[in-house]
């Protein structure tokens, strides 16, 4: 089993002890490797970006309701709350769904993106809004 590690905070030594995604898949050089401040950047870059975006689609779908504070989005919608959140030590995002319950997403490819089953978390989010509002919502964001 191969292990990456980076040196964080304090010189503390994180740790990723898996090679392959939940179906088997090498993941060695396949989440991308980026620095603790690159991190940050980036993630606090999406979550920003997706409060914008949930702005726009809550002036037509008034029973929406979201807060982004200190790195964690709160969305709520008619189906029940959506918690999106930065996992520092981890360098993931990690969504709670009421409809497909919890996952983590890596940076992969400049993408927030599944090692569970390989899907990116705005087009999850993306799909999971349509069906909520039976309405197309597709969240134009870059990650």
């Amino acid at each position: 089993m191969a292990v990456k590690s980076a040196v964080g905070l304090n010189n503390k030594i994180f740790m990723r002890n898996y090679a392959a995604d939940r179906m088997g898949h090498k993941i060695d050089g396949k989440i991308d490797d980026i620095s603790d401040m690159e991190y940050n950047r980036i993630s606090n870059d999406y979550l920003e970006d997706l409060g914008d975006e949930l702005d726009l689609i809550s002036e037509d779908h008034t029973d929406m309701d979201f807060d982004l504070s200190q790195g964690v989005l709160t969305l709520n919608t008619k189906n029940g709350t959506y918690v999106i959140n930065r996992q520092p030590p981890n360098k993931q995002i990690w969504l709670s769904s009421p409809i497909s319950g919890p996952n983590r997403y890596d940076l992969i490819n400049g993408k927030w993106a599944s090692l569970r089953d390989n899907g990116r978390l705005t087009d999850l989010l993306s799909h999971e809004l349509s069906q909520t509002y039976n309405d197309t919502i597709e969240l134009q964001l870059e990650n």
